[in-house]
């Protein structure tokens, strides 16, 4: 698809470089912003120019359109929009002259709406586009506004447990500090209570000594 016809050529003729320069900003901040494009309303210009002959004579109208030559038709634009037959030279307006120049006015005319129906299908295109990505953006906020409440939430959460992690833990080093004092005070009573079972069980481990009995002088003594 080309669409590479230049269009400035069909604007003002004393447009400056600033002024194109200006309207292109302007076009594209419209474009981003999501504003519509104003641009200065149309008017006719006078004719400021001559036609050039020499430049429509070479031009073979039946080979232009069986190779759809729009780089030459592009360079006839200018020559016969702004061109102006009131002010040629009789003798240039002969019948073959007017026939040509009103086929080559033909052809730019159809590509002109071949071109504006393209711009126009293109430009809705980029409207449902535009209105697509502004249905996602708004999602995309929404989304972004429930996102930062969770946040919120888990940051107090978050809080909240460090608070409870920093009480566990003050709490464990209390009940380790009063179980080690605790062991450290029952350790002598323990101590002193070893000796005394081990006594105990070595008495119950030695052997019961019956009494031995004994004859001294024909009385029966028992002998411990």
């Amino acid at each position: 698809m080309r669409l590479t016809m230049d269009i400035e050529a069909l604007g003002t003729p004393s447009m400056d470089a600033a002024s194109k320069a200006n309207r292109d900003q302007l076009h594209l901040a419209s474009t981003v912003l999501g504003l519509p494009v104003t641009y200065h309303p149309f008017k006719f210009e006078s004719r400021r120019s001559r036609i050039d002959w020499r430049l429509l004579h070479g031009v073979d109208i039946d080979k232009l359109i069986h190779n759809t030559d729009l780089d030459t038709l592009e360079q006839l634009v200018s020559c016969i929009t702004w061109g102006d037959i009131e002010a040629e030279d009789t003798r240039h307006l002969s019948e073959g002259n007017f026939v040509k120049v009103f086929r080559l006015a033909q052809l730019l005319l159809e590509y002109l709406l071949y071109v504006q129906d393209n711009l126009n299908y293109t430009n809705s295109v980029l409207e449902r586009s535009r209105t697509a990505m502004v249905l996602n953006a708004q999602s995309l906020s929404s989304r972004c506004h429930v996102l930062r409440g969770q946040l919120k939430s888990c940051k107090r959460e978050l809080r909240r447990a460090r608070k409870t992690a920093k009480t566990f833990e003050i709490m464990a080093t209390a009940v380790g500090a009063g179980a080690a004092a605790a062991a450290a005070t029952a350790v002598p009573g323990v101590a002193a209570a070893q000796p005394a079972a081990q006594q105990q069980q070595q008495q119950q481990q030695q052997p019961v000594q019956q009494p031995v009995p004994a004859i001294v002088s024909g009385h029966q003594q028992t002998v411990p």
